[in-house]
């Protein structure tokens, strides 16, 4: 056994080498199918992800060998798997600066193909010439099993991956009108560089410190369903003082549509990303904005049924009643 493991220490730390490099390269592919599937929502444009891989296996696969005897393996294997983590840096730089774009993904699938398709005949001979000839059938199955596991640990990493390093927001509930402790929160999202969204659904008319709820987060929603302080029938706002959100949920809100005014007359629009028909109508508007009028008297009267309630249950060992934090009303 120790005398086997000598003689196969060669091709070992070539195969774990090269088992990790074809489980990182899968895991970013996977990771990044998810994204583009996620942004554009079409099959078609996912899948050109594995044609721009693939089409240089198809092109120039009958002419990697002839170039691959011609030039040192060592070299080729270096040369190809650097380019390869050198791809994965720069797509999570641009992902990091928002700059990155399905078409920068064509691109670099394509040049990957090309250098895994150079890559593998290196690679294979590389194995022959550091693997005895009395131990090719143990390495052909070591070699087939890491395959196997590349391909079952490949999803399972990738959407892990992509979910715990993916986040970009936290969302902040307060609950039953109570504000959250949102000092606490911002502390926590502004060391990560996240995004706080505020879900005060139950909390318009609610104060945090002697600011109005909807004035700390970067993003605050709230809803005016009928069991709310105030309802348009259906429906709901987003509040925010940062100018590049506001665009991105005018975006959002309605078709990932941009209107702009015509120098010649009219208006000019275009479809520039996807967006859905989250437009409030006009008459529910009409009601939403009469109602804010009368918000106060909404909240006291709402105030007065709680303490009702706090009187009546105050009493009562088995029911813990809800209290009001400090520097806070709801």
């Amino acid at each position: 056994m120790k005398n086997t493991l000598k003689e196969l220490k060669p091709f070992i730390i070539l195969w774990l080498t090269q088992s990790l490099s074809a489980l990182g390269s899968a895991m970013t592919g996977f990771a990044l199918v998810i994204w583009v599937y996620q942004g554009s929502g079409s099959a078609f444009t996912t899948a050109l992800l594995t044609i721009c891989s693939y089409a240089p296996y198809i092109l120039l696969s009958i002419f990697a060998g002839a170039v691959s005897d011609r030039w040192n393996k060592k070299v080729i294997m270096l040369v190809c798997d650097s380019f390869a983590a050198l791809c994965t840096v720069m797509v999570f730089v641009l992902l990091k600066t928002d700059s990155l774009r399905v078409w920068h993904l064509y691109i670099l699938n394509a040049l990957n193909g090309l250098m895994n398709t150079i890559q593998q005949p290196a690679s294979d001979v590389a194995v022959t010439l550091l693997t005895p000839e009395k131990y090719y059938q143990k390495t052909s199955g070591m070699r087939s099993f890491s395959n196997s596991m590349v391909t079952i640990l490949t999803p399972v990493f990738a959407s892990a991956v992509v979910a715990f390093s993916g986040l970009e927001a936290v969302i902040a509930v307060d609950l039953a009108g109570q504000p959250c402790d949102l000092d606490a929160i911002r502390k926590v999202t502004d060391e990560h560089h996240l995004i706080l969204i505020e879900d005060a659904a139950h909390a318009l008319g609610a104060v945090y410190k002697g600011k109005c709820v909807g004035a700390v987060a970067d993003m605050t929603t709230f809803s005016f369903h009928p069991v709310k302080p105030v309802t348009t029938g259906e429906g709901g706002m987003v509040v925010t003082n940062d100018e590049k959100l506001w665009q991105k949920i005018k975006l959002f809100r309605s078709h990932g549509i941009t209107r702009d005014d015509n120098p010649a007359g009219g208006w000019y629009y275009e479809q520039i990303e996807l967006g859905y028909n989250y437009r409030i109508t006009d008459i529910q508007c009409a009601l939403g904005c009469s109602q804010m009028k009368k918000l106060d008297s909404f909240l006291a009267k709402r105030k007065e049924l709680a303490a009702y309630y706090d009187q009546a249950f105050a009493d009562c060992e088995n029911i813990i009643q809800p209290y009001q934090l400090e520097d806070t009303q709801s």
